[in-house]
């Protein structure tokens, strides 16, 4: 959560005057990273939250997947990584630890409601059923409450050390050794988002990262140049550079809530109103300095700061609860003074200190001073597991070694993957979201599918596994992985532009495209052996023209090839969604094509969720029957095409139409050739 107000009020006018600058200008320089912020971010498929969520948990790979492709964006620039691991969370945060538990809890409460129910029900005769809305709902409620797992960070973790990165952990929390590691100078300095790292002391903290015209460009905070009496930022913080932490504390952040009616104008001071003032607003976005009427002017000129905070720290009027106090105190002596591993320069050995230097009187006992040793006696005793703390020998989080995270083993002690093992007795079969349920059973061998089974079908399955004790199977089938099925044969590319990232700016590249007439679309039949299909041109467009094409969800991004034919081959990705014409599923479709102008289509790599999605699908030949559309009318804007082809709401939440009704001919053969069918047995008989 960081500091309330702090980037848009605290640091006044810093937001506005400090333009973002490419990252790469700062080539060469070692930057620590806090691993929590990427890896939150970065948990988004389907499949990777509900391995977060399931009983047992499993790693997320994909979740993997995009760490890598983080860090080879952060590289490209020429920056040098060194990653930071979160130990264990301090008390002084604890109560912001159950605020985020309890906002969790209340995003997968539909999901719990329901599997309470089946768990009361689990001996019943007949079974417990949901209706596809509700499984629908608690299934989207599960994957809301996931995020990382002590699994995921050993996952990361083991990866980054087999590659040769530089990463440290932290005894407590990533800010506070992140600062420590810069004023020891084993890093230049720090990325977050988290202004805590700011009033904790660091000197360069590289913020605001964005992607502009192909680069990676960020915001970068130096403190000496944000600290001199000729800058414009305007903000408190330059004018009372010791009550930083202060300030922090009063407007609210991880250690101390918000107390009631200390917002930005009560905490900071209101705007001045003279002309000066006016005239500084007038000339950009800088909104002048405040007059020193806030509860930080009127901190800094108390001569008992401690008394001011206690009678007058609500609303400059109102003393703090005696909880209040109690939290306050104790979270400004852990902010600045926590306790951080160091390294000695001369020793090179290691050892427990405080993040700054305690207080002129307070003697240089920094455990007396914070009144705890933040329960690290067992590190403080254990020379050795400092070292593995430090060193990330082993995970920093939970201080235990690797081999507790290896995820969950099957019964002849192999690793479990992709749902294999399941606990029906905690997550009953009636509430198991149907993808973990079609793994478990397509482990087995059973031949299940998410959308060509029905839930019906994969429920009793599941039972008759269970019945009869079916082990693994020596030869499983094919597991189901969701969103990224369409990744089987390439990967993710870093070509330093827009389509680093996915980009909903597709028509740009449709033109790049080889046009697609009805001479190359032939081609393509004939190589993915649909060409003797009279009818599927007419039925394309019709697939088009229904509006089962979800315009709004077309999306591209640079990949390259891992087929062995074509390895290495830069490529561009369209992914979109589509929905089927004999079913009411939308499909998730993947289409590859040549990164470069006149680019091929590459059916190899090219796939759609649908059952016949790898011999090249209508829902693929739909697509390219779009994209001769956008090159044959000129089409230069993705509104425009939508305009052109909207998508029906009621294809997505009602009846889908059925496209093979509305081609005569075609139902005309079908029943034409039945009758045949059945008369020529009549005869035989």
């Amino acid at each position: 959560m960081g500091i309330n107000d702090f980037w848009t009020d605290a640091l006044g006018d810093w937001m506005s005057v400090c333009k973002h600058e490419k990252l790469s200008n700062y080539a060469g320089q070692r930057i620590a990273i806090d691993l929590s912020i990427i890896i939150n971010k970065s948990l988004r498929t389907d499949i990777d939250r509900l391995s977060a969520t399931c009983n047992p948990t499993y790693k997320c790979k994909d979740l993997l997947q995009n760490i890598i492709v983080e860090h080879e964006v952060l590289t490209k620039t020429g920056i040098l990584p060194v990653y930071v691991y979160d130990g264990m969370s301090p008390e002084e945060k604890k109560k912001e630890k159950e605020r985020r538990r309890a906002l969790l809890e209340k995003a997968g409460d539909k999901y719990i409601e329901l599997r309470q129910q089946a768990i009361d029900n689990i001996n019943a005769v007949e079974p417990i059923q949901f209706s596809a809305e509700q499984l629908k709902e608690a299934t989207e409620s599960r994957m809301k409450s996931g995020k990382p797992t002590p699994n995921d960070q050993t996952n990361i973790l083991q990866w980054m050390k087999k590659q040769g990165l530089e990463c440290y952990g932290s005894l407590l929390e990533a800010d506070q050794q992140m600062v420590a590691l810069e004023q020891d100078g084993i890093v230049d300095g720090i990325m977050s988002e988290d202004g805590d790292t700011i009033a904790n002391g660091g000197k360069v903290v590289y913020c605001k990262l964005s992607r502009k015209g192909g680069y990676l460009t960020c915001k970068v905070f130096k403190r000496d140049d944000f600290m001199k009496d000729c800058n414009t930022y305007n903000s408190k913080l330059c004018t009372y550079p010791e009550l930083m932490v202060d300030v922090a504390l009063l407007l609210g952040n991880d250690y101390m809530s918000r107390i009631r009616n200390n917002g930005p104008v009560m905490v900071l001071g209101k705007y001045a109103n003279n002309e000066a003032a006016e005239e500084s607003r007038r000339r950009g976005n800088t909104r002048g300095r405040r007059q020193e009427d806030g509860l930080i002017d009127r901190l800094a000129n108390a001569d008992d700061k401690v008394t001011f905070i206690n009678t007058l720290g609500n609303n400059g009027k109102r003393a703090l609860t005696e909880q209040q106090r109690t939290q306050y105190w104790e979270a400004r002596k852990y902010m600045l003074h926590a306790p951080v591993i160091r390294k000695n320069r001369d020793t090179n050995e290691l050892y427990i200190g405080p993040l700054n230097d305690l207080p002129a009187g307070d003697g240089t006992d920094w455990i007396a001073y914070l009144g705890s040793s933040c329960g690290l006696e067992l590190v403080m005793s254990d020379d050795n597991l400092l070292n593995d703390i430090y060193n990330c020998n082993i995970l920093p989080l939970t201080r235990k070694p690797f081999d507790c995270y290896d995820g969950p083993h099957n019964e002849d002690g192999t690793n479990a993957e992709w749902f294999q093992v399941l606990d029906f007795n905690k997550d009953p079969i009636p509430i198991q979201p149907t993808l973990c349920l079609v793994n478990w059973c397509r482990a087995r061998g059973v031949d299940v599918h998410p959308t060509r089974s029905s839930r019906e079908y994969i429920e009793q399955c599941t039972r008759n596994c269970i019945r009869v004790n079916k082990p693994l199977s020596d030869d499983p089938l094919t597991p189901i992985t969701g969103a990224h099925d369409g990744y089987r044969l390439i990967k993710n590319r870093i070509a330093r532009n827009d389509r680093d990232t996915w980009n909903n700016n597709f028509v740009e590249q449709m033109h790049n495209i080889k046009t697609m007439n009805d001479k190359v679309l032939k081609h393509y039949l004939d190589s993915g052996n649909r060409a003797d299909r009279p009818s599927l041109h007419e039925r394309v467009k019709r697939l088009v023209e229904s509006g089962s094409y979800s315009i709004k969800s077309i999306s591209c991004r640079n990949v390259e090839s891992i087929d062995e034919d074509t390895n290495g081959s830069k490529c561009i990705l369209f992914r979109f969604d589509c929905l089927s014409s004999r079913t009411k599923v939308i499909h998730q479709v993947y289409a590859v094509f040549e990164d470069k102008k006149d680019g091929e289509y590459m059916i190899k790599l090219s796939s759609c969720s649908c059952k016949k999605g790898q011999y090249f699908c209508s829902h693929l030949i739909g697509f390219l029957h779009i994209i001769g559309i956008v090159q044959t009318h000129k089409i230069n804007s993705e509104k425009e095409l939508e305009r052109l082809y909207p998508t029906k709401p009621e294809l997505i939440y009602k009846e889908p139409i059925r496209i093979e009704l509305n081609i005569l001919k075609d139902m005309h053969r079908r029943e034409e050739a039945q009758s045949k069918r059945q008369s020529k047995r009549q005869r035989t008989s």
